[in-house]
């Protein structure tokens, strides 16, 4: 069975085996914005096991398992008031990491997104060395993303058959991020990241973009998709183009440096707190340094991708100098004519190269791939081109996109072929 779908009988038996778990606390066991019941018939409750039922694609006993083990892992990380217990140093983090809600195209429904800036770290080595300090951050921008899905309040059950529509995406941005070194810390860091992730929150994720990879990066991937199963496959998308992923979110309410027509995401994005809880810091704090470089992500509206290093071609020729005032003794000399400045030569036309197949790092269900492991050196995202490639069309034949198991079972997740329109976002790309 896929993890599409789940059954009645399995769900009422799961239930039945999860309620000694829920009793051996006095106080009442939350997850994820509902408070677990006991009672067969609770709706929120069900919704939750059925996100262990379809990770565990309807395996009632390793559903069992696995939601055992969170909500054990649950009473250890969390304090009584909900929130990791721990804290973090603010400006380490500040401009990694922001939510968003997103509209899709053509409808009424609104998306959750995370957006994971890597451009934005100032100290690769400040930021992820101190790796339960970055958990501690991670897990709560995890935690904050799922309450925007509103799970303790919806009204309408995940079907038994068919997609879950209470997911979120995630973007991973690297703009001007080098792929050539890896500092171990980040090593470290994205390891326990993923065990986690994939242990602890299953069918949470809908899909993952991973945006400016450069092209040369795309022998990775493809090697990846020999060695990671099918379904996980399907779900993380590379895109060489940030301003590709209006298209493929099928929103135009992105910020507009990813091809939408929404504000900047420093603007618009919700980060973290030191509470733990959402805020909206705006551009002022962005510019001050206390929310990150942001910056470094900012694509023209009508570019592809951000070049460091200005080329003789785009280089704007300098205004002649303004000639000098006759001197009062001496008749004025005519002003010599500045020779016109030599016009910029046109940017070559690139070759026309294969659209960039969408594929992407390895990984296992979920959050498999918390990031592809960068360097500190910067180099340009993308070749120089006048415009983004068409994203590509996706094939008829490819299922629809649902989140893989992120059960204990090991599988590893990672991107797909060429990019599917996002789950949830309405008509496919044309």
């Amino acid at each position: 069975m896929s993890n599409e779908s789940t059954t009645p009988a399995a769900l009422a038996e799961l239930h039945t085996r999860i309620i000694p778990v829920l009793e051996e606390s006095t106080a009442p066991t939350k997850m994820w914005g509902v408070t677990l019941s006991t009672a067969k018939e609770d709706f929120h409750t069900k919704l939750i096991l059925q996100k262990f039922l379809r990770g565990n694609k309807n395996d009632v006993a390793a559903a069992e398992k696995q939601f055992v083990e969170t909500i054990k892992w649950r009473r250890g990380y969390f304090g009584a008031d909900g929130k990791v217990i721990g804290t973090w140093d603010q400006k380490k983090f500040a401009g990694l990491g922001w939510i968003t809600k997103e509209k899709i195209r053509g409808s009424d429904q609104e998306v959750v997104v995370t957006w994971n800036i890597y451009g934005a770290v100032k100290n690769f080595n400040e930021t992820f060395g101190d790796v339960d300090e970055f958990i501690r951050w991670r897990v709560t921008l995890m935690e904050r993303t799922i309450d925007l899905l509103e799970l303790g309040s919806i009204d309408t059950p995940i079907p038994e058959n068919g997609l879950d529509p209470y997911k979120a995406f995630q973007i991973h941005d690297y703009l001007q991020v080098s792929f050539l070194r890896s500092p171990p810390v980040i090593k470290a860091a994205s390891k326990k990241a993923i065990d986690l992730f994939q242990n602890y929150y299953p069918e949470c994720l809908d899909k993952k973009f991973f945006v400016n990879v450069p092209l040369l990066m795309g022998w990775m991937f493809t090697a990846m998709k020999m060695i990671v199963n099918k379904d996980t496959f399907k779900k993380l998308y590379m895109l060489s183009y940030g301003t590709s992923l209006a298209t493929e979110l099928n929103s135009e309410t992105v910020p507009e440096e990813y091809g939408g027509k929404g504000v900047k995401l420093f603007t618009k994005g919700m980060a973290i707190g030191v509470d733990g809880q959402l805020i909206q810091p705006g551009p002022e704090t962005v510019e001050s340094g206390e929310a990150g470089t942001i910056v470094a992500t900012e694509t023209p509206k009508e570019e592809p991708v951000q070049v460091k290093e200005e080329t003789g071609a785009s280089k704007v020729p300098e205004e002649p100098k303004a000639a000098e005032e006759p001197k009062p003794a001496e008749e004025p000399k005519s002003a010599e004519e500045p020779k016109p400045a030599e016009a910029p030569k046109a940017c070559e036309e690139p070759k026309e190269t294969e659209e960039p197949k969408e594929i992407a790092k390895t990984g296992q269900p979920d959050e498999t791939i918390e990031t592809i492991e960068p360097g500190t050196v910067a180099i340009p995202a993308t070749p120089t081109t006048s415009a983004a490639p068409a994203a590509p069309t996706s094939s008829p034949a490819e299922p629809s996109v649902d989140n893989p198991s992120a059960s204990v079972e090991p599988e590893p997740e990672t991107d797909v072929p060429p990019p599917v329109p996002a789950k949830n976002s309405g008509a496919p790309q044309k």
